[in-house]
């Protein structure tokens, strides 16, 4: 019986050495970051609110103040930006956005889209301009559309050119609740050329408990319901730490 016990044994060993050799577990629990993972998620969000930093906006902020500004950020469709370039182009969009449709801080916005390159500039210049994000299903049309956008109170639902066909049966509604649509494409964000940096006062009072969007559930079984997203502030701010300093090595 105790040639399988060795067996066994030395199979174990082999399994923990073959993992450790994957996933780098000495190195992580030497470091503490497998001891107590969660205490340092609190510390780290605890810093960025005594910085008054804490949106993924300000680490993207963050890659472009340091070595990795020219390090690639965003491909899509055959277009591509680095950490600053992607920077750039969300200071106009939200220079637009701040000035030219009066978004204010701590606003609403629905924003409707398929994934897309300029959908994710749109958030992220929402986020640095301290607005909030309704997260709108691009799919839905009538009333599920008209009662997404009036739950989030929003004024400005901006739209991709794309689901147009899906939003203008619904202007009457849209325009009776006060909502206004802006439709969005390439061509129209990339137009905006006020590269005037983003005012920090938008954001610097932003805590991770604050109310920062909605999303909402698919509204198969009756209208979409509108889920808030608050915790998700600062774990995605963690997230996004993470990549970009993986990145970086």
């Amino acid at each position: 019986m105790a040639l399988p016990a060795l067996a066994l044994a030395g199979g174990v060993v082999a399994a923990a050495a073959y993992l450790d050799a994957k996933h780098h577990i000495r190195h992580d629990v030497y470091n503490g970051v497998l001891s107590d993972p969660i205490a340092a998620a609190q510390k780290y969000t605890v810093e960025r609110q005594g910085q008054g930093r804490m949106l993924v906006y300000h680490q993207l902020e963050d890659n472009v103040l340091s070595s990795r500004a020219s390090n690639l950020f965003l491909e899509f469709e055959g277009r591509s930006w680095t950490y600053k370039q992607f920077y750039d182009d969300v200071q106009r969009i939200g220079n637009w956005l701040m000035n030219d449709l009066g978004v204010r801080q701590g606003e609403m916005v629905a924003l409707n889209g398929p994934n897309s390159a300029e959908y994710l500039l749109l958030w992220f210049a929402l986020e640095g301009i301290g607005a909030r994000i309704a997260f709108s299903n691009c799919h839905l049309t009538g009333n599920p559309l008209v009662h997404s956008v009036k739950l989030a109170e929003a004024r400005y639902m901006l739209a991709e050119r794309g689901v147009e066909h899906l939003v203008e049966p619904c202007q009457d509604d849209l325009r009776a609740a006060g909502v206004k649509t802006v439709y969005y494409d390439q061509a129209y964000l990339e137009s905006k050329n006020d590269t005037t940096p983003l005012p920090a006062s938008r954001t610097s009072s932003i805590l991770f408990t604050d109310l920062r969007g909605l999303i909402y559930t698919s509204g198969t079984t009756g209208l979409p319901k509108g889920v808030m997203s608050k915790k998700s502030l600062s774990k995605d701010l963690i997230s996004f730490a993470d990549i970009s300093t993986h990145r970086s090595k």
